[in-house]
């Protein structure tokens, strides 16, 4: 909306609803795992030259791992490859990254979780 006031100073004001992000709400792992879920965890956080993803798979099927820098750009790629059910390790060289707050995405195929985790 334009207004010119009493003394031809001209401003401007927006009227309407504006919606604006104010933060990431971030999702708790899962606390067990159950109909084909997994749990992840990673450790240690925060790293300073590589962490370890450990998660259960209660049946068998492709895993996959992204790792996102703040900006949402991909800096580190698994691609899928099958694994049997049970417990899982995977370690992530982080050693090349600057130091920042990264998120990973972890797919068992059934099931999809993303974490924070941060290089100090």
């Amino acid at each position: 909306m334009h207004e010119i006031h009493e003394d031809n100073n001209i401003g401007w004001r927006v009227i309407g609803k504006s919606e604006f992000t104010t933060g990431v709400e971030e999702r708790p792992p899962i606390e067990h795992s159950r109909n084909g879920e997994y749990m992840t965890k990673s450790y240690p956080n925060p790293f300073s030259g590589s962490f370890t993803i450990t998660y259960e798979n209660t049946l068998p099927g492709p895993v996959s791992l992204q790792v996102y820098d703040s900006r949402g750009r991909l800096v580190y790629s698994r691609g899928e490859e099958h694994q049997s059910a049970g417990m899982h390790t995977m370690e992530v060289s982080g050693t090349q990254l600057p130091p920042e707050v990264y998120y990973y995405h972890f797919s068992n195929g059934n099931v999809t979780e993303t974490r924070k985790i941060v290089k100090h």
